[in-house]
């Protein structure tokens, strides 16, 4: 059994302001290929 997880990331500026006007993020790389594991193991891959 897994106790609390907590993630952090980093925004960008346009992310940033999206979430502090209560948006949506979009992810950085729109174009990525890698799935959301391989992204995980191996950061932006």
């Amino acid at each position: 059994m897994f106790g609390l997880i907590i993630v952090y990331r980093d925004l960008n500026g346009a992310q940033e302001a999206s979430d502090k006007a209560g948006e949506a993020i979009k992810a950085k790389n729109t174009a990525a290929t890698y799935t959301i594991q391989q992204h995980i193991d191996d950061g932006s891959v």
